[in-house]
């Protein structure tokens, strides 16, 4: 018999039998666990076994959150959200905890960290990372991936054996239409190879690190003093500034008429609000509300000082009266710590009495915020003197 007649025949069965010695693949199993729960009240007990979603039985005190099974392979995902009063201090704090228990910094921005902590030392991890702060989201998240675990391991070895033998074909090979076609057939196999080998590294390296994802965000002290602020808006003035999504529409009703300054884009208005946004991320909004009887530009003067720099942590800029010669405006100005950026905030307000036989007064506010040095860049006396009712 002719040899290529042997390696024609070879090849094709070499193949079959590594596929038909791969087991099959089965998905991974997920399962949520409840703050506090034990990840050894969800892993199953025997290859197969139904994973209960959700635990009818609580323990009162389990030992660990993220138990180390010789039988099974686990993976781990963590997501904290904290209440803190100093963001930068407390991602630095987060840093260090990782590195502490022999882990790292995946990633990091403004009001979030991603550590990966070996999972023998995860929960000891966890007690420090959730005394940072308040604890107001906590999920642990546990993922069987023990078939896929092993059905990577076989498919490994299957394609080794393979790897190994076409390397042998390849030697014996004697002319260059069955060097060719088992060259093909190796570079394929190879390339399948270190793609498993790949998979293989990542799950080992899910089942060893625990992936913790901490968010944070800036809750500032009250004092006795923020009980002088009794307007809700007033006292939510400058707290919008890490608001990153607006409702979108069409609408043509305003709260009033403005000159939008070159480059702004309206997103949401209605007859009482509106936001609108220019390319360097500074956000203008409109508001329209009924004025409190009596109530003065002085009154509101006194009332947005102390909520912005009593009680929502602001350091005074400016705080004055503006004529514009059509009208008066109290304006205020301030900057505080976002994360690790500052913020300016900018607003204007003034009194319109919009009736025609009575009295209606409304209080008419302007409010800007972004990075100082977009915010400064916008011309806010020709902004106010636009204003029309």
């Amino acid at each position: 018999m002719k040899y290529g007649k042997i390696l024609r025949g070879a090849l094709p069965v070499a193949v079959a039998a590594v596929l038909a010695g791969c087991t099959s693949y089965a998905p991974e199993r997920e399962i949520e666990m409840k703050p506090g729960g034990s990840a050894s009240e969800y892993a199953p007990q025997a290859c197969g076994a139904p994973v209960l979603a959700d635990m009818a039985v609580e323990k009162a005190a389990p030992a660990r959150n993220f138990a180390v099974s010789k039988d099974r392979k686990m993976a781990y995902q963590t997501s904290l959200l904290l209440h803190c009063q100093d963001v930068p201090k407390a991602l630095r704090s987060a840093a260090e905890i990782a590195r502490k228990y022999k882990g790292y910094v995946a990633e990091s921005e403004n009001f979030r960290i991603r550590i990966k902590i070996p999972v023998e030392s995860a929960d000891a991890a966890l007690n420090e990372l959730e005394a940072l702060g308040k604890v107001t989201d906590r999920k642990i998240r546990v993922q069987d991936v023990t078939e896929q675990y092993v059905d990577t391991q076989v498919r490994i070895g299957n394609l080794r054996k393979l790897h190994g033998k076409l390397t042998d074909l390849l030697s014996r090979a004697k002319n260059v239409d069955e060097i060719l076609k088992v060259e093909r057939e190796l570079a394929r196999i190879t390339t399948e190879l270190e793609r498993y080998e790949t998979k293989m590294k990542n799950l080992a390296l899910r089942v060893a690190l625990v992936d913790m994802t901490i968010r944070f965000e800036a809750v500032v002290q009250e004092t006795m003093q923020s009980a002088i602020v009794p307007i809700p808006w007033i006292g939510e003035l400058g707290t919008e500034i890490s608001r990153r999504e607006f409702s979108i529409n069409q609408n043509d009703d305003v709260p009033f008429k403005v000159t939008l300054p070159a480059g702004f884009a309206v997103l949401y208005s209605d007859k009482y609000t509106l936001y609108a946004v220019n390319p360097d991320d500074v956000v203008l909004k409109l508001s329209l509300r009924s004025n409190f009887r009596d109530a003065t530009m002085d009154f509101y003067r006194a009332m947005i000082e102390r909520a912005l720099f009593t009680q929502n942590g602001y350091r005074k800029t400016a705080l004055k009266r503006v004529n514009t010669g059509r009208r008066e405006f109290v304006t205020v100005s301030g900057e505080r710590q976002l994360g690790q950026s500052a913020v300016r905030y900018f607003a204007a307000l003034t009194i319109h009495d919009r009736g025609w036989l009575f009295k209606d007064e409304a209080v008419a506010l302007l409010e800007l915020w972004g990075k100082p040095e977009a915010v400064q860049s916008v011309d806010v006396n020709a902004l106010l003197k636009s204003v029309r009712f």
